[in-house]
């Protein structure tokens, strides 16, 4: 069994391979309101998340905001009064409510608890086209100090729908079964090496006088469902093209956690109108720039799908989008990917999983099995 780094900077690690999207203002000053919403031809619900970000380098994220008043509307005379759901700032139409159909406009009304108003611009929903096949090429990487790191890499092939103005956007994500092992809680003691274990409540044991484990219920937080996001957008302007042959779209990185089960892949297609393909065009060029000695400004993202307004400022986006998806499964064996990834060492000297809850590993995971997940 190979030794691997600390089960800290392994988390690490993990966590960088999902980026979120974050904004911010020019020159760190603070952006007061983030839109981030779209409405499809897929049913219902369609969902806007509303927040307001501050200062770069504040040790406060973004703060939700809620009880605001979203309306939808449409150019047929549709609207739909969004309800705030159980998660602060977002906020979703009814299942059975407006439907997203293509060669329809549609925007958005957004009425803040303090009185001031935003408006998006109407933005129309035109053809994707279709996604031929979505497939793997297994890589292997070696670094300067001869170590290697494994991954796979995401390609499609696709056909889309040519029109005088035709965009297209792919978006990357990823879903692996993770186990980790909370009866096994680490409680740090004297030694930086080696630590007592408590069983967390969630874990379904505990500890009698003698100090063994015996069960007590079933598990809630052994077995998650973890996320991998892409880390910018794919964007091309396919006016001059209806083709797309052996376009990357994502990476899977190999480590002990991503192919513990197996991985699945969604690589959705999706239309975009001329403004709506400029903002994740801007968007994609400012997280290339990120790592460049020419990194251009920040706040290039400032939304251009809202009216301007004296009372505040809007980044982010709420736009139409007809979308196609395509998903694949990669298992562990493949490539013997399950074999490859070091083994984590954690601080009580044992080699495995982490002994944690498994939604406090990997945040923003899930105990609910996809329904999809054989």
């Amino acid at each position: 069994m190979r030794k691997s780094i600390s089960f800290i900077l392994l988390l690490l690690v993990l966590d960088s391979c999902v980026e979120r999207f974050e904004f911010s203002g020019a020159q760190g000053k603070p952006v007061e309101i983030v839109v981030d919403g779209v409405i499809t031809d897929e049913p219902g619900p369609y969902t806007v998340k509303l927040s307001r970000t501050i200062q770069v380098g504040s040790t406060i994220g973004g703060l939700t905001i809620s009880n605001a008043k979203i309306t939808v509307f449409s150019d047929e005379g549709e609207s739909e009064i969004m309800g705030e759901t159980s998660l602060s700032g977002t906020y979703k139409t009814s299942a059975t409510g407006i439907r997203g159909v293509v060669g329809r406009e549609y925007w958005i009304k957004i009425e803040l608890p303090d009185g001031r108003v935003f408006e998006s611009l109407p933005d129309k929903m035109d053809p994707t086209g279709q996604i031929d096949s979505v497939y793997y090429q297994f890589e292997t990487s070696v670094a300067q100090n001869g170590s290697k790191s494994y991954g796979f890499r995401i390609f499609l092939d696709s056909r889309i729908t040519r029109k005088e103005n035709s965009f297209t956007r792919w978006r990357f994500d990823g879903v692996y079964g993770v186990k980790t092992l909370p009866e096994l809680n680490p409680v740090p003691g004297p030694s930086a090496d080696l630590c007592a274990t408590l069983p967390l409540p969630c874990s379904g044991y505990a500890k009698n006088d003698n100090g063994k484990l015996i069960a007590i219920g079933k598990c809630t937080c052994c077995d998650c469902w973890a996320n991998q996001f892409e880390k910018k957008p794919t964007v091309i302007d396919n006016r001059s093209a209806s083709e797309i042959k052996g376009l990357q779209v994502g990476f899977v990185p190999v480590n002990y956690y991503t192919f513990q089960d197996k991985y699945r892949v969604t690589v959705t297609q999706m239309s975009l109108s001329e403004k709506a393909y400029q903002y994740w065009l801007t968007f994609k060029e400012q997280k290339e720039g990120a790592t460049s000695l020419f990194q251009p400004p920040y706040g290039k993202t400032e939304s251009n799908l809202f009216k301007p307004s004296t009372s505040g400022k809007v980044v982010g986006i709420f736009h139409a989008s007809a979308i196609v998806k395509r998903k694949i499964f990669i298992k562990k064996e493949t490539n013997n990917a399950y074999l490859l990834a070091e083994v984590p060492l954690n601080c009580d000297g044992r080699f495995g999983p982490a002994g944690q809850s498994c939604l406090f590993t990997f945040p923003g995971s899930t105990n609910q099995k996809p329904d999809d997940w054989d």
